[in-house]
């Protein structure tokens, strides 16, 4: 058998004239050698076929053999196949390429030929829709498989006016959004994806939006009411703010109206009880006169406090502060109260902690309270009791105390015993029939406030009552002018 020259130049001879087969087929690349020369000794038709790739060329390239045998001669040819060889490799990878991008894509994917017949798809095509592999076969109809999906949907609904995309819940409680579009060979390509944490998301973002949209009205409700309650304070405040000019006023005519008629009868009833212009004849008449001058001066006491109360709450009260003993404006008041407490048998005694440091004070508002609270104590101690006045140094406070061997005060009258006209109502001081305003410790705590300092109240029922007031000592480098400042502000 010999080969061609022409035919040992195509795979790469470099010598000139025919070839031996055995010459031939040592330019014939390992891998084929040994199955061209099978082609030629086991033929039983007398057809060759064998495709081989030739060594003699730098370039790679591809050859077939065609040829058969007549009479026990070969004829045949060798045809360089390389284009087709590589035309299908590049087919091959084309095919692998197109695997792999199905397999990556995450969702169903499928594609279909021009009549509808299923040609490529990938895993997640199975999954999504929990097809069965028995179903899902190259050339499987596209509405077939579609019919066979719909088993696995609870919902299904266009996705606007797009009528070849749909959006799916399946039976397992997934939302996959299903859109199919054409190709250029008028196939069909099928392209899903799963859109359960975006519908989950859309679900709470409706939610939220709801809620704002409650909190929004709620607010606007609010802001509405709101609204009307400042236009109702606003209202209110100016009624008050008119009341309270109109009870100032009323206050200081009233004070007008009373103080001369009661000057004149505290006069007349003072010149009587001193028997100015003769004796009165019966001692009865001078029990009389002591009696009118006491409820005169009861009743300008009642007088100076009401006035005084309704100018704290006017804030109109001012202090006068100045650097003072606390020692010398306690003292005033315990002299003051002695001839009462000893008109009613009740002991008083003032024992002042020794070396007190002088505080910024006002002494007259001082003295008051203090008296306040003794006149307090008198009313609600009975005879052979004992009301005991004490003055401490207890770190930044001048502690001042009053304490009576009393009837007491209830648990539940003491938190309101310092607002204004509010008395105790235990049984036993109704049975006294005391006299007063209720502004005595209303007065005392106002006055306490206004020198930045506090009172306390402690009582027990059957034992006694004590009540302090706290007022600031004097801080170094502060001086009288800003405490002044302070007080009056």
């Amino acid at each position: 058998l010999t080969v061609g020259a022409e035919a040992g130049a195509l795979v790469g001879a470099v010598r000139h004239g025919d070839m031996t087969l055995d010459e031939f087929t040592s330019m014939i690349a390992d891998d084929d050698r040994r199955r061209v020369c099978d082609a030629f000794e086991n033929t039983s038709s007398g057809q060759i076929t064998a495709a081989f790739q030739g060594t003699g060329r730098t370039s790679k390239m591809f050859f077939e053999l065609v040829g058969g045998q007549n009479d026990g001669a070969f004829t045949g040819a060798i045809l360089n196949v390389t284009d087709r060889i590589q035309a299908q490799h590049r087919s091959r990878r084309a095919e692998a390429l197109a695997r792999t991008a199905l397999d990556a894509h995450p969702g169903p994917f499928a594609v279909w030929n021009d009549r509808k017949r299923l040609t490529h798809w990938n895993a997640a095509f199975l999954q999504a829709f929990n097809l069965d592999k028995s179903v899902v076969q190259a050339g499987a109809s596209y509405d077939l498989l579609m019919a066979e999906i719909s088993k696995f949907v609870r919902v299904e609904r266009p996705l606007g006016d797009d009528a070849n995309a749909r959006e799916m819940l399946l039976l397992s409680d997934h939302w996959i959004r299903l859109v199919d579009r054409r190709t250029v060979t008028d196939g069909l390509i099928t392209v899903g994806l799963d859109i359960t944490n975006m519908k989950r998301q859309e679900v709470g973002l409706q939610k939220s939006e709801r809620r704002l949209r409650a909190m929004v009205e709620e607010l606007q409700r609010a802001k509405g009411q709101a609204q009307e309650l400042a236009e109702k304070y606003a209202e209110a405040k100016a009624r008050a703010e008119r009341a309270a000019q109109a009870k100032g006023s009323f206050l200081q005519n009233m004070s007008h109206e009373l103080r001369t008629p009661l000057n004149h009868i505290n006069g007349f009833a003072e010149m009587m009880a001193n028997e100015i212009y003769g004796p009165l004849g019966s001692e009865r008449y001078k029990e009389y006169t002591q009696d009118i001058v006491q409820a005169a001066k009861h009743l300008e006491e009642m007088i100076n406090d009401i006035l005084d109360m309704s100018k704290i709450e006017a804030g109109k009260m001012r202090l006068s502060p100045t650097l003072i003993d606390p020692v010398d404006a306690v003292d005033g008041a315990v002299k003051l109260a002695r001839r009462r407490c000893a008109d009613r048998e009740i002991a008083l005694t003032f024992d002042p902690d020794d070396d007190l440091p002088d505080i910024n004070g006002d002494h007259r508002a001082i003295k008051q309270m203090t008296f306040n609270l003794i006149t307090n104590s008198i009313k609600f101690t009975d005879a052979g009791g004992e009301i005991r006045v004490t003055i401490a140094h207890e770190g930044q406070w001048i502690a001042i105390r009053v304490e009576d061997t009393g009837i007491g005060i209830a648990p539940d009258d003491l938190p309101r015993l310092a607002q204004p006209f509010e008395q105790v109502s235990t049984p036993e001081a109704k049975e006294r029939n005391v006299r007063g305003t209720g502004l005595g410790l209303a007065l005392t705590k106002s006055f306490a406030e206004m020198h930045g300092g506090y009172i306390t109240i402690e009582s027990t029922l059957g034992v006694g009552t004590k009540v302090s007031i706290f007022l600031p000592t004097l801080k170094p480098g502060v001086s009288n002018d800003r405490v002044r400042e302070n007080l009056n502000a």
